[in-house]
């Protein structure tokens, strides 16, 4: 239920299920149709919006109330595996983290500052592993920290798959970041293995 540039996001409300198709049927999903949405919780007991796009499901989540709505998406945990977890459509919508994924993307083009770019890796992965489980990794936690609390968790977290990935990530940029290196600015930057990390970021976020 994925193409190759994203995985689904889930939105529901509580009504009968209705098929009500998906985005990529445009007539539905235009401007001129779009309050009809609003009819739907009246006449079901339950409605499922499937859609790639978290700003379209923004739009119709600021309409229902919170008792009625609950969003849930199907997230890549390495190259093989899949997991149904919960979406934190507020986070996914923030300004910060989809700039920062947009950049890491445009590097992949020979776009961006090198220095610039490393400091935007932990912060998408740690925003990435918080959008999946929320209860579980505060906004406050740190990329060491989540690594930390998935290898305490053992083979039973879901994101156990990835955690030597995104230790790899953390000890990385850890170079470059002045509070953990005193030459941190001093530091040389090697474009092949810091692409590297950068494809690995958008290979475990999906966005690749």
């Amino acid at each position: 239920m994925c193409d190759s540039s994203s995985w689904w996001r889930l939105l529901s409300w509580f009504g009968d299920p209705v098929p009500i198709g998906t985005e990529k049927e445009p007539p539905l999903f235009s401007t001129q149709r779009f309050d009809s949405f609003q009819d739907i919780p009246q006449t079901c007991s339950q409605v499922l919006i499937f859609s790639h796009d978290p700003n379209f499901l923004k739009l119709i989540w600021d309409r229902l109330q919170p008792a009625d709505r609950k969003t849930l998406q199907f997230a890549r945990i390495d190259e093989e595996n899949t997991t149904i977890a919960e979406w934190d459509i507020e986070k996914a919508v923030q300004t910060r983290y989809r700039a920062d994924l947009d950049a890491l993307q445009a590097y992949c083009s020979g776009e961006g500052n090198q220095r610039d770019i490393i400091q935007k890796i932990r912060p998408v992965l740690e925003g990435y592993c918080r959008n999946l489980y929320p209860s579980q990794f505060s906004d406050q936690d740190t990329l060491g920290v989540i690594v930390g609390k998935i290898q305490t968790a053992g083979n039973t977290h879901p994101l156990f798959p990835i955690v030597d990935d995104l230790d790899d990530a953390n000890v990385y940029c850890r170079r470059y970041h002045h509070g953990e290196n005193p030459n941190a600015a001093l530091e040389p930057i090697d474009d092949g293995e810091l692409l590297g990390f950068v494809r690995r970021t958008l290979t475990l976020t999906g966005a690749l």
